[in-house]
């Protein structure tokens, strides 16, 4: 209690978590940071608060085949389910809240007609649920979801809580768009690029720009989420997931493509010196540290596959680095835009069902990112002049992968023209 002459109030002091808790969401959502980083400390607080074994955070994002709920951030569930959870407006529980605009409870999920199940997650474990819609305005921007094991309903009390802890997040999300409206400018930054298809075929999707070591700042300290070891097991999945695609493929391309990536996840002397190296001076300069000592030693060999283990050593690095530092990466639906294609990248690539490839330089007709790209029936388009200097993250990019044209931000005629080729299989 603290007193004021002739006044008499009561100053909350900390200690309460619940506002202690809120506070601290409304000071998370101020912070300028990346949307997934600056999500998921929110949802480990709000798990705190609310008593909750999971808290997901669904972002309501457009995409070719309409709005979608991606899941941005999440506490209790397996890392990869992050950027990979997707549902339709109106698809399972969660896309029922966003259609409804209502805080929803169940006590046992499975149980109810809206009901999707989500594998490899073990959601299974945490029946209960509470969902609530992030709002702007009118519309729903997201969802905030709370799951709890057992028989432990969530009360009325929870969802008016839950209501409170949902408002930082609705705001984090109002703020990011914002930046991102400051960043990107308005969309009278199109283009029309021309370039060389290697894979024919159209595609439409959102840009993920694939970086290079070199092009991060190392005095850039992001946070680390997982273990280098764990980020290499997920890469690894991740490919296993597209090898047991061709598991039946005689193409003798695809067949040493897909060798020689898999060489390069089971070498285990590669992994120790990244681990090692990686133990010795963190993340991003451990990781410049291996790529630079292959990159010197097919420097001074000389050998043509040396060099090209080089670069899938750098590009395997760069995976690492993405899902060590929980960035949004090689998402369902995107445009890969990269300066080269390795047989890893564009094998992850598939199993997180990328939607086509564009290259910057020249890329290898017989190359082994090209080959597994054409075995999946992925367009590939190469040689797009002034490609990085236009297409940023998150563009949206159409290929007429047949006339080697590549959009930037069209306008919604060429996304008609698109969505009319690809309604009548053309």
């Amino acid at each position: 209690m603290t007193h004021l002459p002739g006044v008499r109030i009561h100053v909350h002091e900390r200690g309460d978590r619940s506002l202690d808790g809120i506070l601290k969401l409304i000071d998370a959502a101020s912070q300028a940071s990346p949307l997934e980083e600056m999500l998921r400390p929110m949802c480990a607080e709000t798990a705190a608060v609310a008593n909750a074994d999971v808290v997901s955070a669904y972002v309501r994002e457009h995409t070719d085949v309409g709005d979608s709920l991606v899941m941005r951030a999440n506490v209790g569930f397996p890392h990869q389910a992050i950027g990979t959870v997707t549902l339709r407006v109106g698809e399972g529980i969660t896309g029922f809240v966003a259609e409804c605009m209502r805080p929803v409870t169940v006590a046992v999920a499975a149980r109810d007609r809206h009901y999707k199940h989500i594998a490899g997650i073990d959601e299974e474990k945490y029946p209960s649920f509470l969902g609530v819609p992030l709002l702007d305005g009118a519309t729903s921007v997201g969802v905030l979801v709370m799951q709890r094991r057992g028989d432990r309903p969530f009360s009325h009390a929870d969802v008016a809580l839950a209501t409170a802890l949902a408002a930082p997040f609705a705001f984090a999300l109002e703020r990011h768009n914002q930046r991102q409206q400051l960043v990107n400018g308005d969309k009278a930054r199109t283009a029309r690029l021309r370039g060389t298809p290697v894979v024919s075929g159209d595609g439409m999707g959102r840009a993920i720009l694939v970086p290079t070591l070199s092009s991060f700042d190392v005095g850039t300290t992001r946070p680390v989420r997982m273990q280098v070891g764990d980020a290499l097991d997920i890469v690894a999945r991740d490919f296993e997931k597209a090898r047991q695609r061709f598991a039946r493929s005689n193409e003798a391309s695809v067949v040493r493509a897909l060798d020689g990536a898999n060489l390069l996840l089971e070498d285990t002397r590669l992994r120790d010196h990244l681990v090692e190296a990686v133990d010795e001076q963190g993340l991003m300069p451990g990781l410049l540290r291996v790529a630079r000592d292959y990159a010197r030693h097919s420097r001074r060999g000389g050998d043509t596959l040396l060099t090209e283990r080089a670069r899938s050593i750098e590009d395997l690095c760069v995976l690492v680095y993405a899902i060590a530092t929980g960035r949004r990466f090689l998402h369902a639906g995107g445009v890969l835009v990269a300066q080269r294609l390795s047989g890893l990248v564009a094998a992850c690539a598939l199993s997180r069902k990328v939607a086509a490839f564009v290259i910057d330089g020249d890329a290898n007709r017989q190359g082994p990112g090209v080959a597994v790209a054409r075995a999946a029936g992925i367009p590939v388009m190469a040689e797009v002049e002034g490609l990085f200097a236009w297409a940023r993250s998150e563009d949206l990019l159409v290929l007429e992968g047949n006339e080697g044209v590549l959009h930037v931000n069209p306008s919604t005629d060429a996304v008609a023209a698109y969505r009319s080729r690809l309604a009548r299989g053309a």
